[in-house]
Parts: structure tokens; sequence; C-alpha cells
């Protein structure tokens, strides 16, 4: 039996439709077909005042419209697609766009525009919708949804399973076992959303989200703060429990907005542990980058790797120290000692990325580099005696492109999605208009992978 599932995130972006095979059995679920149509700027502009709030009653009803039409277009986008008439399609789930979500006893309601009446008259398909008033109405919290999913694809008896979907906001799901009475599921804070917020207020609203996460990589920490933002009584609630944007949405982020520019920070600051962050989270990164200093994030434990999109090359701890001669950690030191001419960052005169791993690997760190040729008798450096001098000659210079190499990953936490992180591939409008003006069009061919075509 042919479903169809269509679905907008907090985030805004754009709308998700799904086609699948449903079996009798819950766990009988196969997908057919899938597509993601993203909203045009000008919608997403009209969402994202809605969200902020307050709207009138007819700006809130032609919206609700117009998704409605926005989400009709998409399933009939993924029939097109997948070959199939609307005849053949059992039913329509259509979660909606959220603009409302308030569980809390006196409220007890949560709000999605997007029309079902208006998907079901432009596609002929009936359509189930309402799903989180639904849930607040049996007396639950209206979120998250996903754990019906979770469980009738990973709950398994002899094995226990959690599941985290990191969206706008963050939900996690247990299983125990196979039993449907004993998982636990809740929202343990937000997701991409505030780092979607982030990224706007970076560009000046010229970007969505911070992509491949280059302004993260450029940040520094603020650790009072992000502790400051920890501190948040939400997080401290126990389950069950959701949230949104009424609670971790705009004057969420002015506050740390604020804390980071009273700080003397900036945008980029404000993004700069992701990774680790979704790494906490449970999730696995792959930073796409040639960048040395980004050696430095990859973890032992093969949670966090490098790939090298140009060599295509994965690089892991090992692989790290197989082409740096030194541990992930030490990356700063090394390049405080050779330098990276990328970053325009000085090294140390006449010390090559040699010397300077044989050295890391005997001392550990800059300033604990001997000036004493007798203690470099076993490093195994040609010209021992010359390279423990120069060291010590420019070692506060050293020391100094230490600190600007050192990639900072504990500012305030965004638990951003791995989606909106995802590499999707050079803009073209922006590189075709550099690559004309600089008059490189032959180079511009050579792009392999564009993100919109």
């Amino acid at each position: 039996m042919l479903w169809i599932g269509l679905m907008s995130g907090t985030s805004a972006d754009g709308i998700d439709a799904a086609l699948v095979d449903l079996g009798e059995s819950p766990r009988e679920l196969a997908l057919v077909h899938f597509c993601s149509s993203p909203f045009s700027d000008s919608l997403r502009e009209r969402i994202h005042g809605a969200l902020a709030g307050p709207v009138a009653l007819r700006e809130l009803l032609a919206l609700d419209r117009e998704l409605g039409e926005r989400f009709a277009e998409a399933a009939l986008a993924l029939l097109r697609a997948a070959g199939i008439a609307p005849s053949a399609v059992a039913g329509i789930g259509s979660h909606g766009q959220t603009l409302a979500h308030y569980p809390d006893s006196e409220v007890a309601g949560s709000l999605q525009l997007g029309s079902a009446a208006e998907i079901h008259a432009r596609t002929g398909i009936r359509v189930i919708s309402d799903f989180r008033r639904a849930d607040l109405a049996a007396g639950g919290q209206g979120a998250p949804l996903t754990p019906f999913l979770h469980h009738a694809r990973f709950a398994t008896d002899g094995e226990r399973r959690a599941v985290l979907n990191i969206g706008g906001f963050t939900n996690v799901t247990y299983l125990p076992d196979s039993s449907a009475d004993r998982l636990i599921a809740f929202d343990p804070g937000p997701g991409n959303a505030l780092l979607d917020r982030a990224a706007r207020w970076a560009s000046a609203g010229r970007e969505q989200f911070d992509e491949g996460g280059a302004r993260a990589r450029r940040g520094r920490v603020d650790e009072a703060l992000l502790e400051e933002l920890l501190s948040d009584p939400y997080f401290s609630l126990p389950p069950p429990k959701s949230t949104g944007h009424e609670h971790f949405g705009e004057a969420f982020f002015e506050r740390a907005r604020r804390g980071i520019e009273a700080a003397g920070g900036g945008a980029d600051d404000l993004l700069a542990t992701l990774a680790d962050r979704l790494v906490a989270k449970g999730a696995s990164i792959r930073i796409v980058t040639s960048d040395k200093d980004l050696a430095q994030v990859v973890r032992e434990d093969g949670r966090i790797v490098t790939y090298d999109l140009a060599r295509d090359e994965l690089r892991d701890a090992a692989g790290v120290r197989e082409k740096f001669g030194v541990d992930p950690d030490q990356i700063p030191d090394y390049l405080g000692l050779i330098g990276d001419s990328v970053d325009n960052l000085p090294g140390v005169p006449g010390v090559g990325p040699k010397s300077a791993s044989a050295a890391l690997r005997a001392f550990g760190r800059i300033e604990h580099i001997s000036s004493d040729p007798l203690d470099w008798s076993d490093v195994g450096v040609r010209g021992a005696a010359r390279v423990a001098a120069l060291i010590d000659a420019h070692r506060g210079r050293a020391l100094r492109t230490r600190d600007l190499a050192n990639v900072c990953r504990n500012v305030p936490d965004t638990h951003a999605t791995l989606s909106s992180l995802r590499y999707r591939g050079a803009e073209p409008t922006v590189v075709e208009t550099l690559f004309d003006d600089l008059g490189w069009q032959r180079i511009a061919e050579r792009i392999p992978r564009w993100s919109k075509r």
C-alpha cells in the first residue's frame, strides 16, 4: 500500500516528500522515492516572520493556504518523478509547518500550517494531519513524533538502542527492548534552529545555514557564556518534555549574541564548536577539508575524521600521524614550528616538517622542546644542535603561531544537524561570478559538483 509523507521542519527551509510502501506490519516499510523542495526566499521570510510574531489573522490564513499549495505541489512532483498515478496512493500524511508549540498544561496546543483541505483538493488523495494536536489531546507532549518510526525500525529484544534525531530541535528515543510500553522519548533541547539564526545574523541574511561549518572553524570559544546558556532550566527538566522556538527562539539567541559581543567575540565564535557538540550528541563527523589545521579535531575513536575531496583521502588519527608525523592534538604545535602559508602564519625559519614532527614526538609541546643539544641525541634529527638553537631563538613566534592555528571548539551550543552541515558542492552563482571577473572560466568548467545543479 503506497503512502506519501510530507514534512517541513522547524528550520523552515523546504519540504521533504517521501513515497513509501507500507505492509501489514509497521516493520514492513520500504522507501519508493524521495524528493526535497526548498521554499522560496520570500516564503521562508514570511514563515520566519510568523514565527517571530505577532502575526495578523489574515496573514496566518493566507500562509496556511499557500503552504497547503506548496505541500500539494511537492506530493504531485514526487509522484511524477516516481512514475506513480495519484489514484494508486492510499493517502498522504502531512505534518505541516510548525508555528507554535506550547505543550504545557495551561495551553496544551501546537499549531502547524499547510491546509490539509488544500492538499486534498489539489491531489485528490485523502490527507491525514494534525498529528501533534492529536497526541496532545491524548495526554502526550505533541512531540517528538519520530519514536513511532524508531520503534518500528530499530526496537529489538536483547539489545538496548537509542536513536538521536537532530533537526531544528533535537529528540532522542530510548528503546530498551521491543516493547512499546518501555520506550522513552523526549526533546533534549534546541538543534540547528539556533545555528541557522547564527548563520543569518553572521551573513546579514545572505546565508541560511553555515555551509561546511566554515564559519564555525574560524571561531573561538567563550566558556563562561557556554556554561550560562547550558544552565537554562529546560536542560535539567526530566522527561517527558518537548520544546520549540517558543523557548529556544529569538530571545534565547539574542542572549547568546549579546554575550558573545560583550566578550569581544564575533559571529564565527558562536559557531565554532559544532563538531564537538554533535559528537557529544552521538554523531560521527566527516569534515571536508584539505587544511592541515583541521587535522587537530580528528578523534582517536574515529568519531571525527577529515576528508580531502581533491585527493579523495579519508584521514583518521592514524592517517594524521602517517601524514604529519604527530598526533592530532599536536597539530597546532606542528604548525607553530613549520608555519602555514595558506593562512599566512610564520613558522621557525630553517625548521622543516620532518624536524618539527621529530621534535614534537620527542618533547611533546613547543614549550618543552629542549635547547640543550645533549637532549636531542635520540631524536633522530640531522643537525640537531642547529635545529634546537633555531627553535629556542624563535620560540615566542612559534607559540604565537600555535595560538593562531588552534581551533577553538566550545562556544555556546547550537546543536546543528548533520544535514545542515552536509557538503553540497560549489554554489554556482557565486563561483561563476567570481571566476568570470577573474577570467577563470575554464577552471570553473572543471568543478565536479555544484550545489544547485
